[in-house]
């Protein structure tokens, strides 16, 4: 699926926009892994259930290595990490999925914006 620019204008952290993009691309949240640089933006994502990930070097900076804050799964300095801590988000998001839905674990989408 697309999302295009005949869809409603809808904006992050509103949560009607990460629907839209779910529903538009058949995803679960609980099947998304959404990464940004905006702590709202990545709360907002946590509370409908997606994996959220915060780039943030200041944050990062004052936490132990990929600790996890309030209203993000997972917090990393900048991007050069991802590589680093795929294994580690798909097995926090793995775990999370198989306690919510009990569900056999297909394959995930990730939505990246920042």
């Amino acid at each position: 699926g697309i999302v295009n620019a005949a869809q409603p204008v809808l904006c992050k952290p509103n949560k009607a926009c990460f629907q839209l993009v779910l529903d538009q691309l058949n995803l679960e949240a609980a099947s998304t892994i959404f990464i940004d640089d905006s702590v709202r933006n990545v709360a907002a994502a946590h509370e409908m259930g997606i994996f959220s990930v915060l780039v943030s070097p200041s944050l990062a900076a004052q936490q132990a290595p990929h600790q996890q804050v309030a209203g993000a799964d997972l917090v990393i300095a900048n991007f050069n990490q991802l590589r680093e801590v795929l294994p580690q988000v798909r097995g926090r998001r793995r775990e999370r999925r198989r306690q919510r839905s009990g569900q056999a674990l297909g394959p995930a989408f990730c939505l990246v914006a920042v």
